[in-house]
């Protein structure tokens, strides 16, 4: 009798014990979401700067008597801009904090007697951002943020830097592998005087404008 009693309650532990056992499986197929990641960003910026575009054209007048000015794209002024991020992150229920390696390129040609000269606007801006996201559904989320940035911008070797910023909201995608990809319109503040006093020189870099955006996020 005591046998019989001792060998249900083993079988009856083991039962239970595979019951867990099974039962814990599910945890297994959800690991945690690391909070450490990173993005990387492409974007495409309308700008309008100034005093470089009075630079260019002013150069293209002072040249139209030497011979016939052919330019690469309808007028002589830089009207966009090419934007690359990438940003480690850390990431939390309902923000994303960003440390940002930005970097945007701006550049026109023109041609006169078959020589090319090519004018570049370059920047780049370290710096912090911070966004908020509200869910739509499993898969997508619209967000809204905004950072500080350092600005280091160069045209025809005449540096200007200074602090700016960007602000930014669209929508984020999940996929099936569980990265996150971006859709998302921005506007950089990047404008900042030269510290140059030499005659013909630009005075001011004026990299700020509007933008459409897309990002990967891991």
């Amino acid at each position: 009798m005591k046998a019989r009693v001792l060998l249900l309650v083993l079988l009856s532990s083991f039962s239970l014990l595979n019951a867990q056992v099974i039962f814990d499986l599910p945890h297994e197929k959800n690991p945690k979401v690391s909070r450490f990641g990173a993005s990387f960003q492409l974007g495409v910026m309308l700008a309008s700067p100034t005093d470089i575009n009075k630079f260019i054209n002013n150069y293209v007048r002072t040249q139209i008597g030497n011979g016939i000015v052919v330019l690469d794209v309808g007028n002589e002024n830089i009207s966009s801009a090419v934007n690359f991020n990438f940003s480690p992150t850390i990431k939390f229920s309902k923000f994303i904090f960003r440390a940002m390696a930005d970097f945007a390129i701006a550049s026109k040609s023109v041609t006169i007697n078959s020589k090319e000269k090519r004018f570049s606007m370059i920047r780049f801006s370290p710096g912090l951002l911070l966004d908020r996201s509200f869910s739509i559904d499993d898969k997508k989320q619209f967000f809204a943020g905004a950072g500080v940035q350092y600005h280091f911008m160069s045209f025809e070797n005449t540096p200007a830097n200074g602090v700016g910023g960007r602000i930014e909201s669209g929508l984020r995608f999940r996929s099936l592998d569980d990265a996150m990809y971006s859709l998302f319109i921005m506007y950089d503040y990047a404008n900042q005087n030269t510290s140059t006093t030499t005659p013909g020189k630009v005075q001011s870099i004026d990299f700020s404008g509007i933008g459409l955006g897309a990002r990967i996020e891991f």
